[in-house]
């Protein structure tokens, strides 16, 4: 009996267990489609959602009834004017959509994303209705499952605006419990997820907080790279988003992102069809276990100080704090100290120090040509090509093919270098490679830089620990274990995506010279192993360098450069951004337009205005003639009465105007009015948001007799203002206009 109760038992349990996993399944497959709808509902069937559009308000009565059918109490909190700094002010007709699951913790939580698009001509899919379906499937999740704290769920107007109306105008008017932490989301549909590197590094305990929620729902979808961590603080990203306005109300916040098309940002190209509905569940399990995590245990602490350095380990990764980073140069000075003081005699000998030199200056030459390879076989298809980088819509398989290259020209200059080194005595090679390794780690770190250091001491540790061992294998082996280090940073789709965004372009021969400074030291380490006496007196390894290992490596190289050649520089999937931006200044009856990109400007031809191609630059400026154009139809006048000045903006304007601005600023105090309240100022900006052509912006002023005062108007948007009507293949255009008009007040 008891026999067939065991088993019984067995049986049930495993039942309950495929029960429990069919359910889930469904679950899953359920919040896959519902993650789907949201994206179409906001960017297909509402479709652009500018600030205070009706789309938009379409877009907030969607939310609200969807964070009500996942059974969370929501609420519109609208608001029409915004102090978003000092002497600036925002007006719109637009509100918030704030969902609450109360708890009896003394905290809460916040999750948050922006319901907006960019302009009338963005569907805004990725920039952020995958940020906002996310959102609203983690409500209903944890909607079932029991929390500590008040969990609130916030979907922000005005993102895409200027200053974060929408986020800021929340924190003047929560009343709720003490906010614990805030993650916001924007991006989070396609590629891999990370925390984004704007408006500052991510933070350590953000990056922790992911990494632990990955472990635990192992999406396979997360990204740590080195780059996230590294590039912001040598360039910082012009992006916002709404977790900014948390930062600085103190309170510990980050940006859920992921990789993305920047070619997509901000254009009409950033459709549902683009999301990847694996990234987007990756998104909701990551978002949903983080919460949970927050929900259980105790409060983050933000510190935008504390230096780190992701090293990707798997799919996840060891987090080296600053401490590490500082200790590894700590630990390889004294190792080197070390090694010194144990061949102090050949230290003191000048002419080691001349022969060490000498090895130095011989291997500078050749190590060029090790490196060269790739950047030639770059060249030489961005030639064929007819753009400058013909990597961009295959850069792994290009980076491939430039390492490909690189080993045969390595294999080149060593095989050549074997006939003209002008030592074979292995010390001064190695000595050259170690010294060279602990200057570059060195310089870093004086600079402040331990993050980029740590590889470098790395580095330095692979060769010290190869020079403590006899055998030629176990000294390959420490170099190789040194060299590990560069694996995690050659990530060709990384580097394309901070090329991008940033919108910066590397000095000429940049990445050759960094390349040759990295690669230096290893070409002298290989160099030391090749001169070791049982390599020289070796018959083996001189047959690396015969004609048939040659040969090999150039038909595979060549392979590779035919493989790279017959696919497209660009196309459906990867275009090229070409930013215009066109001014209209009224005051001065100046027309200008310019044009800029990464890619060379010679295949875009401005139809409207001349159809000769531009120049072959990456940016260019034209002038266009006033009486070439419909001037617009907007002024700026004052009316005085009552001791106070009424100064206005009004007119229309052709397109969709985006934000309309008006300001005014003197030499003395005045006084301005600003939420039914007479303020003194110096300066004083007032923006609006408008919802159609029309344009009415006004600021009451009292003033001193005899006090004059200058004025600026500006209405800005997305749309091609002059009617350039610019063309080209595999080309996205994103636009930027401005009509200005200055003046002084009577």
């Amino acid at each position: 009996m008891q026999a067939h109760g065991k088993l019984g038992s067995a049986l049930l349990s495993a039942t309950l267990a495929l029960l429990g996993c069919q359910h889930g399944s469904q679950e899953d497959s359920l919040a896959r489609e519902r993650l789907l709808q949201h994206v179409g509902k906001l960017a297909r069937e509402i479709g652009p959602r500018p600030t205070g559009s009706a789309g938009e308000a379409r877009a907030r009565e969607y939310i609200l009834q969807s964070l009500a059918q996942a059974g969370v109490a929501a609420r519109e909190e609208p608001f029409r004017e915004t102090r978003i700094s000092d002497t600036t002010d925002l007006v719109t007709d637009s509100a918030n959509v704030v969902g609450i699951l109360q708890g009896e913790g003394s905290g809460a939580i916040l999750l948050g994303a922006h319901h907006d698009s960019r302009n009338a001509c963005c569907p805004g899919a990725s920039d952020d209705a995958s940020g906002v379906a996310v959102l609203l499937e983690t409500a209903r999740r944890l909607a079932r499952s029991p929390h500590r704290h008040t969990l609130v769920f916030a979907s922000f107007t005005g993102e895409e605006s200027l200053g974060l109306p929408g986020s800021r105008q929340f924190l003047a008017s929560w009343k709720g419990p003490p906010l614990l932490a805030a993650i916001t989301l924007d991006f989070v549909g396609t590629g891999q997820v990370f925390v984004a590197p704007f408006p500052r590094p991510p933070e350590l305990w953000a990056s922790r907080l992911l990494a632990r929620a990955e472990a635990e729902a192992m999406t396979g979808r997360v990204l740590f790279d080195p780059w996230l961590v590294i590039v912001p603080r040598l360039l910082p990203l012009p992006y916002g988003a709404d977790h900014a306005s948390f930062l600085e109300a103190g309170v510990p916040a980050f940006n859920l992102s992921c990789q993305f098309p920047a070619w997509t940002y901000h254009t009409s190209e950033d459709v549902a069809s683009r999301i990847d509905k694996d990234t987007l569940f990756a998104s909701l399990e990551l978002v949903a276990r983080m919460i949970r995590i927050l929900d259980e245990g105790s409060t983050p602490t933000a510190d935008a100080a504390s230096e780190y350095l992701p090293l990707p380990i798997g799919g996840s990764a060891l987090f080296a704090p600053g401490w590490m980073l500082r200790a590894a140069g700590a630990i390889l000075v004294f190792l080197a100290v070390c090694q010194l003081l144990r061949h102090w005699r050949e230290v003191l000998r000048p002419a080691a120090w001349v022969e060490a030199i000498w090895v130095l200056l011989a291997a500078i030459p050749f190590t060029a040509l090790a490196v060269s390879g790739g950047f030639a076989m770059e060249s030489l298809l961005g030639f064929l090509a007819g753009v400058r980088h013909p990597w961009s819509a295959h850069p792994t398989s290009h980076l491939a093919g430039g390492l490909l290259a690189m080993s045969a020209t390595s294999w080149l200059a060593t095989g050549v270098f074997r006939f003209v080194r002008p030592s074979t005595r292995p010390g001064p090679y190695l000595t050259m490679a170690v010294l060279l390794q602990m200057v570059l780690a060195g310089s870093l770190a004086a600079l402040g830089r331990h993050d980029i250091a740590f590889g470098f001491w790395l580095g330095a540790a692979g060769m010290l620990a190869a020079s403590f061992c006899v055998s030629p294998i176990r000294r390959l082996a420490w170099g190789i274990l040194g060299v590990v280090w560069t694996l995690p940073i050659l990530s060709a789709t990384a580097y394309r995506m901070f090329l991008e965004l940033s919108g910066a372009s590397l000095p000429p021969l940049t990445l050759e010279g960094v390349a040759l400074a990295v690669a230096l030291p290893w070409f002298l380490f290989i160099e030391h192993l090749l001169c070791l006496p049982e390599v020289l007196l070796d018959r083996r390894p001189p047959r690396l360098w015969s004609p048939a290992v040659g040969g090999c490596l150039l038909a595979v190289t060549a392979g590779a450069a035919l493989l790279n050649a017959t696919r497209p520089s660009y196309d459906s999937n990867h275009r090229a951004v070409v930013e215009v931006r066109e001014t209209v200044d009224m005051a001065r009856k100046r027309v200008e337009a310019s044009f800029s990109s990464s890619e060379s400007l010679n295949e875009v031809r401005a139809e409207g205005w001349n159809p000769a191609p531009l120049p072959d630059a990456l940016w260019t400026q034209i002038t266009i003639g006033w009486e070439r154009i419909q001037p617009p139809d907007l002024q700026v006048d004052s009316e005085e009465g009552l001791g106070e000045t009424v100064l206005r903006l009004h007119g229309s304007l052709l397109g969709s105007p985006r934000i309309t601005s008006l300001m005014v600023r003197g030499d003395h105090p005045f006084q301005v009015m600003r939420g039914g309240v007479w303020e003194e100022t110096k300066k004083y900006r007032r923006v609006n948001l408008p919802n159609a052509r029309e344009i009415h912006e006004e600021i009451r002023i009292r003033r001193s007799d005899g006090d004059r005062l200058e004025y600026e108007g500006e209405v800005s948007g997305d749309d091609d203002l002059l009617g350039l009507n610019p063309r080209a293949a595999d080309r996205v255009f994103r636009f930027s206009s401005k009509v200005r008009l200055a003046g002084r007040l009577p």
